[in-house]
């Protein structure tokens, strides 16, 4: 089991990164904005090149040299087009679901910020993600009576969507469905954290889903940002959270217009934005 103890309170935020890292800039910009009242921890795993000139892993060092409360680590080395040219080529344990060497190297870099960290609370959150409005005193609580707090569900694969997912590392530590430790990130079920969404359902334990505009597309008219890909989720009808999905592999012209809507939202210039 990844077992280790938890020494510190707060929120343990991880974060994989893969290639583009305009998307940590942005990210990260916004937690520093919108995570208030509790002490946190930004884990940026560098999934891709890790030594050697001009890798990611040194760039993000540079790039976060003056945030104490950020910390890089090296993930699983991958070219950038691995994803691509190998889909379908993991059978996840339980379910027999085919998934891409993207989901592999997502799920060991997800166990290395868990295991390089110790806070009490743990937020999962994709690359391609911004909070959009403070959010921790209205989500955290909810943990009190809940397993966990995600901002979708994957109705087609029956988990949640692990883009923001929250959750107490208590959870993860002292329980199981199938082998000790199997709550952690892995290929067992669906995709990366399913085996903690199959364990919920399997145990009957509560777990909130918050409203969003992934499963009722009606609400995307309601969207703040201004952009194509994505969909938007609220607490008590404030926005808090969008996600643009298939970031690192979006177009160009598509990334870039997401650093553009993202960082006027944030106030931040662009120029200074390490795309």
């Amino acid at each position: 089991m990844l077992k280790g103890p938890v020494t510190r309170p707060g929120i343990d935020f991880i974060i994989v990164i893969f290639y583009r890292f305009g998307y940590a800039q942005i990210l990260t910009e916004s937690i520093k904005k919108y995570v208030k009242n509790i002490p946190y921890t930004i884990n940026i795993i560098n999934n891709g090149i890790n030594k050697g000139e001009n890798n990611g892993f040194d760039i993000l060092k540079d790039m976060f040299k003056d945030e104490p409360n950020v910390n890089i680590i090296a993930g699983m080395e991958q070219d950038i087009d691995s994803n691509v040219l190998n889909p379908n080529t993991y059978e996840c344990k339980h379910d027999g679901r085919k998934v891409s060497i993207g989901s592999h190297a997502k799920v060991v870099a997800m166990s290395k910020g868990l295991l390089n960290s110790n806070r009490e609370y743990v937020c999962y959150l994709d690359a391609d993600t911004i909070f959009l409005n403070e959010w921790v005193d209205d989500v955290i609580p909810l943990l009190n009576n809940n397993f966990f707090v995600s901002h979708k569900w994957r109705e087609d694969i029956q988990m949640d969507g692990n883009n923001f997912c929250v959750v107490k590392r208590e959870t993860l530590d002292d329980n199981y469905l199938y082998e000790k430790g199997d709550l952690y990130p892995n290929l067992h079920y669906k995709d990366s954290n399913g085996m903690l969404s199959y364990w919920a359902q399997k145990e009957n334990k509560p777990f909130v889903i918050l409203p969003n505009s992934y499963e009722n597309v009606a609400l995307k008219s309601q969207h703040i940002l201004d952009l194509q890909h994505g969909e938007q989720s609220w607490i008590h009808d404030k926005p808090i959270f969008y996600h643009q999905g298939r970031g690192s592999t979006r177009a160009d012209d598509i990334y870039i217009n997401w650093i553009k809507v993202t960082s006027t939202y944030l106030g931040m210039d662009f120029e200074d934005i390490r795309l």
